[in-house]
């Protein structure tokens, strides 16, 4: 390999892992901006902290358990909004829940799974740890879809 793709190479596939990551962080911010304030178990800016290397492997368990308690304080405080006081249909499957933690949380694990994993390589089967990463990945992005559907019911229950 000529020098240019050779320091071209290990940029580019930094990239390729820290852009999805900026935008993972983008929407765990918007759904904390979405719910109200007295609602909201951390600050929305707090998740940009997943960012710091190693402290990140607890505080990403931090944030994933505070926004499933957020959203859990957000759909409380809609049920004592109806008038009848009643919750209302589209909150009920979800009042005592903590929605996005239980696949948050797996997500989170699996991703800590993997990384110890690679660390000790020489004592891990490649075809297992191809396929913790693959889990990881399916999680993350499963999670990160229940993250977004979540955020855009908040915001639409204020328009």
């Amino acid at each position: 390999m000529n020098e240019p793709a050779q320091t071209l190479l290990p940029v580019l596939l930094l990239l390729s892992f820290f852009i999805p990551v900026i935008f993972f962080l983008i929407t765990q911010q918007r759904i904390l901006q979405a719910i109200r304030p007295g609602n909201r178990l951390m600050r929305p800016g707090n998740v940009w902290l997943q960012l710091i290397p190693f402290f990140n492997f607890i505080w990403q368990f931090v944030v994933v358990s505070n926004i499933a308690g957020s959203i859990k304080k957000e759909f409380e405080t809609w049920e004592n909004d109806s008038i009848t006081g009643l919750p209302s249909a589209d909150i009920v499957s979800e009042l005592g829940k903590r929605p996005t933690y239980a696949i948050g949380i797996l997500s989170c694990s699996i991703w800590t799974l993997y990384c110890l994993m690679a660390q000790g390589r020489a004592f891990i089967p490649p075809l297992f740890s191809f396929v913790v990463s693959l889990a990881a990945i399916t999680c993350w992005i499963i999670y990160w879809v229940k993250l977004a559907s979540y955020s855009r019911r908040i915001k639409n229950r204020y328009l």
